[in-house]
C-alpha cells in the first residue's frame, strides 16, 4: 500500500480507533489497486507491483491518505452529505463507483500516470547547439 493508517490519524491530527483504523487501511489498499489497475497493471500482478514502489510518487500516498479520510468520514457510502445551521450551509458530494466503492475520477488518473512517469523516467534536456544555426 501507498500509505498506511497511521499516516491518515497524522493528517487528521488524532489516534484513529480500531474501526477508523480497518476503514483506513482497507481505504488505502483499495486505492492503491486503483492506482495500479489506471497505469494497467494487471490484477494478479497488483500486489507485487504496489510493494516493489519504494519509494511511491508523492501524489500516490497523497491520493490514499484522502481517500482514507473521505471513507473514515462517509462510512454509510453516502453519494453526498449536506449540515445546515440557521443560515450556514454545508455540502459535500462523493466520488462512488456503480457498486458503491471508491473510483477515481478521470482526473485522477491522468495525474496517477504523470506522477508514475515522473518518478520513474529521465528526461534528457540538450541545450540548442549554437553551430547548428550559426555556421561559422
Amino acid at each position: 500500500m501507498f500509505a498506511t493508517a497511521t499516516e491518515v490519524g497524522v493528517r487528521l491530527g488524532r489516534t484513529l480507533s480500531d474501526a477508523n483504523e480497518a476503514t483506513a487501511s482497507q481505504a488505502i489498499d483499495e486505492v492503491s489497486r486503483l492506482i495500479a489497475a489506471a497505469l494497467g497493471i494487471p490484477t494478479e500482478e497488483q500486489a507485487d507491483w504496489i510493494a516493489g514502489i519504494d519509494p511511491p510518487p508523492p501524489f500516490f500516498r497523497s491520493l490514499c491518505i484522502d481517500r482514507a479520510i473521505t471513507a473514515i468520514s462517509n462510512p454509510q457510502q453516502l453519494a453526498s452529505q449536506s449540515k445546515q445551521l440557521g443560515a450556514y450551509q454545508e455540502g459535500k458530494t462523493f466520488q462512488r463507483g456503480a457498486d458503491g466503492g471508491l473510483v477515481l475520477t478521470k482526473d485522477e488518473e491522468k495525474r496517477v500516470r504523470r506522477a508514475y512517469r515522473g518518478a520513474n523516467f529521465k528526461s534528457v534536456k540538450v541545450g540548442p547547439n549554437a553551430d547548428d544555426y550559426w555556421p561559422e
